[in-house]
């Protein structure tokens, strides 16, 4: 795998919502993460909860062949930095790609 990749469009996009560029979510998904399967459509999807700076963010991202392509990246609601902390509590969910 040769690292991450995104739609240069769609990642301004994200970045004008939500306020996180996905440079900064790629950094972040090098960390540690729990990683869930994402239920939206019917494209291979997961996401990442992982931690940039100080907060939580999601990352919602799906392989590809030869990357991980980011889809979008944003703060974690109440639920997901629940999701987080117990992940990290089991041991066995968190990841680093």
């Amino acid at each position: 795998m040769d690292g991450f990749e995104w739609h240069t469009e769609k990642a301004a996009a994200n970045v004008a919502k939500h306020g996180i560029g996905f440079q900064d979510a790629a950094i972040a998904m090098m960390g540690l993460s729990v990683i869930d399967r994402s239920e939206r459509g019917d494209e291979n999807r997961f996401r990442s909860i992982c931690r940039l700076r100080d907060e939580l963010i999601v990352v919602v991202w799906t392989p590809r062949p030869n990357a991980i392509r980011i889809i979008s990246a944003r703060r974690a609601k109440r639920h997901e930095r629940e999701r987080y902390r117990q992940g990290l509590r089991e041991g066995s969910e968190g990841r680093r790609f």
